[in-house]
């Protein structure tokens, strides 16, 4: 959320923020990593504060709450550069082969090409669309075709609108003129 002034405000309810098994949370089961980036040209300041639904009793610590690493990137240094989302492009180099994982939600129907060449798109551990990459400098193109059924179903929807439309303008046609009584 952006407060104006360089304010910048995120909220996340423990013990889990959100409905996933995967999403932050300070339950024994949550993940605790959480992701702060800028992407503005100038510095931005973050601070956190966690407010605990009860206190710790007396003589207590609270808890062990958070570790912070700041790390600093240059987008040029990124292993894997997303240059478009739709379509889904990206630019990947790599030592080793490797799958890269998408954030598009696999569904049957998409299209991978891998340097200009066809490849199949695959179903991740997280159902998202993941596509097999080899050692070197890859470029991924990752495009929703749709599935031959979908389009059969989209051809014969716009045929019957098509006959509806012919229908009622061959009606009016044919319908006879109406007088009013003088």
């Amino acid at each position: 959320l952006d407060f104006g002034g360089g304010v910048h405000r995120r909220v996340y309810y423990m013990p889990a923020a959100g409905n996933s098994e995967k999403s932050f949370g300070v339950a024994p089961t949550r993940p605790k990593t959480l992701a702060f980036w800028n992407s503005a040209p100038e510095e931005l300041k973050y601070a956190w504060n966690f407010v605990a639904d009860k206190p710790p009793a007396p003589g207590t610590p609270f808890s062990d709450f958070a570790r912070v690493h700041f790390r600093t990137y240059r987008l040029e240094d990124l292993q894997v550069k997303v240059r478009s989302f739709v379509p889904y492009r990206a630019e990947v180099a790599l030592v080793s082969p490797a799958y890269l994982e998408t954030s598009r939600v696999f569904i049957p129907g998409y299209a991978a090409t891998l340097n200009g060449q066809p490849v199949p798109v695959e179903v991740s551990p997280e159902n998202l669309a993941m596509i097999h990459l080899g050692a070197g400098e890859n470029r991924v193109e990752l495009t929703y075709r749709g599935t031959w059924p979908m389009k059969l179903a989209i051809a014969l929807s716009a045929a019957a609108w098509i006959v509806l439309v012919l229908i009622v303008l061959f009606r009016q046609s044919r319908a006879p003129a109406v007088r009013e009584a003088a």
